[in-house]
């Protein structure tokens, strides 16, 4: 997600009309609409003026593979297009 900040932030001062002025770095914001890595984010759909939501997936670490532990999605019912990478399990007790 905070890699997502960036993307928005580059975008709007390229699209702004003057990135050095705040209000037009606000407005660019404002109208922005952009795929991020978190997603498709955009500002002109609301659910009020000047907010996009952001659809999340349901993750948990598990125990990996290849690394100690992994990320794995164990929900994807508000991203339908995302693989489930895994089934949700209990803690792993130490």
């Amino acid at each position: 997600m905070a890699h997502a900040l960036f993307e928005v932030a580059a975008h709007a001062l390229r699209t702004a009309a003057d990135p050095g002025e705040p209000a037009a770095v606000a407005e660019a914001i404002g109208a922005a609409r952009l795929e991020t890595i978190a997603g498709p984010l955009d500002w002109t759909a609301g659910p009020v003026p000047n907010v996009a939501t952001v659809r999340l997936a349901g993750g948990q670490w598990q125990r990996g593979t290849r690394h100690d532990y992994e990320l794995a999605v164990v929900s994807n019912r508000r991203v339908p297009g995302l693989r489930v990478t895994a089934d949700l399990t209990r803690p792993v007790s130490r």
